[in-house]
């Protein structure tokens, strides 16, 4: 899932159930959009962000998991 943010898309990380874990940004030079949909292991600094009252990560890197 994805909407935008401040001038960025901003991405959604779900569990199986499709309840929000993370919500995400790609730093420059990643491209989370064909990860879309499909089973994926992210890393990168995380913390909880007031303005959106979730837990939000600046995407280093994705590894697919499918």
């Amino acid at each position: 899932n994805r909407t935008l943010v401040a001038n960025q898309r901003l991405y959604v990380l779900e569990n199986a159930d499709g309840l929000p874990i993370v919500y995400c940004t790609p730093q420059p030079h990643v491209d989370l959009e064909p990860y879309v949909g499909h089973h994926v292991d992210l890393s990168g600094p995380a913390y909880y962000q007031g303005t959106l009252r979730a837990n939000y990560m600046s995407v280093l890197r994705v590894v697919p998991l499918d």
